[in-house]
């Protein structure tokens, strides 16, 4: 096994881990090792000496994260039987829209398995009406309790199947409290990390170090490398 994966959203991302270090405020590219090295995703590569890919994104959702496991199975020069997963579950309500303008092969673009636009991004008109309208239209007409338990049910399957056809490690969790009961531990990583925050809700460093080590105390409990 040589690299953890790791899904997920803003709080898997390691959204506000900012290296206070950094002498401008320009911190994007430059901020980028600190971020991966102490999201807890980096923490727990760090601890079972694996190189890591965070595919984490701000505002992601289920259906974005299905849409990144295809990238790595199928578009990454990343081979599924070297990889063990993290998949950090996000809030179930979420939609992502495919994008097909988006281009992930663009110079400086970071992320090449990200080609959506995020419902949570659309909550103002702004340069993106026709987006915004089609995730209003969406929330109005469809967006049901139903469809949350079912999207969250699917998501989880999909990343069972992976574990159980290639017989490597995955772990799965929800990261926030409140969601749809599905067959995942009962601890959350909002619920872990606490009042460890940052400025704008997301886990600070100690939040990321709480979830890391309770995750790999988890993962040695029930021998999750050995599965």
């Amino acid at each position: 096994m040589k690299t953890l994966v790791a899904f997920g959203c803003s709080f898997t991302y390691g959204d506000e881990l900012v290296d206070p270090n950094l002498p401008t405020d320009n911190k994007y590219f430059q901020n980028e090792p600190y971020r991966l090295a102490n999201s807890y995703p980096g923490r727990i590569a760090e601890h079972y000496n694996l190189q890591l890919l965070n595919t984490a994104f701000p505002g992601a959702s289920l259906e974005s994260m299905r849409w990144t496991l295809d990238w790595l199975l199928n578009k990454s020069e990343y081979d599924i039987n070297d990889c063990m997963l993290i998949v950090g579950h996000t809030q179930a309500h979420r939609h992502s829209w495919f994008d097909p303008e988006i281009d992930v092969n663009a110079p400086g673009w970071l992320y090449p398995w990200n080609q959506h636009k995020h419902g949570s991004w659309l909550k103002e008109p702004g340069d993106d009406l026709d987006w915004y309208n089609l995730q209003r239209l969406w929330m109005k007409k469809s967006l049901d309790f139903q469809w949350e338990e079912y999207n969250l049910r699917q998501t989880v399957q999909i990343f069972e199947g992976i574990k159980l056809k290639y017989n490597i490690p995955v772990v799965q969790f929800k990261v926030f409290d409140d969601e749809p009961a599905v067959d995942l531990p009962e601890f959350t990583f909002q619920q872990i990390a606490g009042d460890n925050l940052a400025k704008n809700g997301h886990p600070n460093e100690k939040g990321h170090q709480l979830f890391a080590e309770h995750l790999i105390n988890y993962m040695d409990s029930v021998k999750i490398l050995e599965c």
